[in-house]
Order: structure tokens, then C-alpha cells, then sequence
């Protein structure tokens, strides 16, 4: 198996989102043309955004595509004391905050894709806001939106 090409990939951008407010950020690392539709990928506990990079390297040449570093995890901070008395919350919110900084300098909703916790991270996203969740069939790639 040969090695990703995300390490040698010149366009790849590492960046931290500003906080809104509450506090809460998270590193990430960016690849594909930004005029393209943007893929959010939040990987599992104990993991790093890096861990996309086969992801990132085939999903780049048609989207734009954000790999999202959990809090505590890979660029991004550390949980202050606070945080850690709701450490799944916290990370909730750090996520959350980033997405929306995300769209908001993409001009655009974001495809959300999460392993593991970030799974479940972005479920409770969708659930938590009014945003509408692709149908997605099992067999082939047709998705629709609801």
C-alpha cells in the first residue's frame, strides 16, 4: 500500500477556527478548491484530522475538504478544567463552532462525515439544528435530499 499524498500536498492548509464567543475552537487541516462544495470530516476519540488523509486525497479533487481536529486532539487545544467536567459536551460545542465558521467563510452548508465519536458528534449536530439529513441508500452512492 503506498503512502498517502496528503503529507506532500502543497495546497493543504492548516488553520484554527476564531471562536464565537463561547470560548471553544478547533484546529483543523484543508484541502481542495474552495469553490467547490465543502466536506467536513470529524474523526473518532484518540484519533487526529491526519488520519482523513486517504479520505482527503481522493474526496480533494471534487470537493473542498475540512478535516476537523476533536478538541483535545491533534491542532487543536486542550480541554481547560471546565470543559472536562462535560468532556463529550464540549467537544459538541467546539464542533458546532467550527462548522459554523466553516459555512460561513465557505458561503455554504457543509457534507458532514464523522468515524466513531465524531459520528456521533455530527448526528447530534443534524439533531440539534434544523438542518435536513441526506437519504442515503445502501447500495451505490444515490443520495437525496429530503
Amino acid at each position: 500500500r503506498g503512502r498517502s499524498r496528503i503529507r506532500d500536498n502543497h495546497a493543504l492548509v492548516r488553520g484554527e477556527a476564531v471562536s464565537g464567543g463561547g470560548g471553544a475552537c478547533s484546529g483543523f487541516i484543508a484541502a481542495g478548491d474552495p469553490n467547490r462544495p465543502l466536506v467536513v470530516l470529524l474523526h473518532g476519540v484518540c484519533d487526529a484530522a491526519i488520519a482523513w488523509s486517504d479520505y482527503i486525497d481522493y474526496l480533494s479533487h471534487d470537493f473542498r475538504v475540512v478535516a476537523v481536529d476533536m478538541l483535545g486532539h491533534g491542532l487543536s487545544p486542550r480541554y481547560a478544567d471546565a470543559q472536562l467536567r462535560h468532556p463529550f459536551e464540549s467537544a459538541y460545542e467546539a464542533f458546532e463552532e467550527t462548522v459554523e465558521y466553516l459555512e460561513h467563510v465557505h458561503g455554504g452548508r457543509a457534507i458532514m462525515i464523522g468515524h466513531s465519536m465524531g459520528g456521533a458528534i455530527v448526528t447530534m449536530l443534524v439533531r440539534r439544528s434544523s438542518r435536513s439529513l441526506p437519504r442515503c441508500s445502501g447500495r451505490g452512492s444515490r443520495m437525496a435530499e429530503r
